[in-house]
């Protein structure tokens, strides 16, 4: 299974919010068999985007079994939303993006804080890189190109605020101005052509 596909999934829902449980059920039935497990550390910086996974195995009965533990900081249900789908994503990513080792989990964590005028793509590397893109990726599948669509009248006519809608979507206010954006149609295709890989 791919992003691009799980983000086409989700694209004809109008109803918000999207569940992250829908999400993992989304997975589960496209044939992803990771056993996955929320927690939140004290020890993240709240308020951020930042999280992280990590993959582990164990054997019952003979049978390999494979965890995804997503750990995220405690902060507010908005952004625990987006933060866990983004880390849930990663579970698709193939194998050249995945982080190897605890080192390379902490200086990732350290990148992904900075805001974005303070990202240096060029020595980030593909790590910090496929983060952000995750980001986008999880706002694609938790605000739905058909939510949107049937948001974006009312919002361009002010019957609508940005505070309502990303009270609907349970998402953070600055990452749904993002989705109803004018480039955000154009972003979600090529989200869905990086995501096909």
């Amino acid at each position: 299974m791919t992003v691009a596909a799980l983000i086409r999934k989700f694209a004809d829902r109008y109803h918000l919010p999207v569940e992250v449980e829908d999400v993992v059920q989304e997975l589960r039935e496209r044939g992803i068999k990771d056993e996955i497990y929320f927690f939140w550390d004290h020890q993240i910086s709240t308020g951020s985007l930042s999280g992280f996974i990590q993959h582990w195995d164990y054997i019952i009965d003979g049978e390999p079994r494979r965890c995804a533990d997503i750990t995220y900081a405690k902060s507010n249900n908005e952004l625990e939303r987006l933060v866990s789908t983004k880390e849930m994503l990663h579970i698709l990513d193939p194998a050249y993006a995945l982080v190897a080792n605890d080192a390379e989990i902490e200086g990732l964590m350290e990148k992904i804080i900075l805001p974005p005028d303070m990202v240096d793509l060029a020595t980030d590397g593909i790590h910090a890189l496929t983060d952000r893109v995750a980001v986008a990726q999880a706002l694609a599948v938790l605000f739905p190109l058909a939510a949107r669509q049937a948001l974006l009248q009312p919002y361009k006519d002010k019957k609508i605020s940005l505070e309502a809608i990303a009270d609907r979507a349970e998402l953070p206010p600055r990452y749904v101005a993002a989705v109803m954006s004018d480039t955000w149609e154009q972003t979600l295709a090529i989200l869905e052509a990086m995501g096909e890989n």
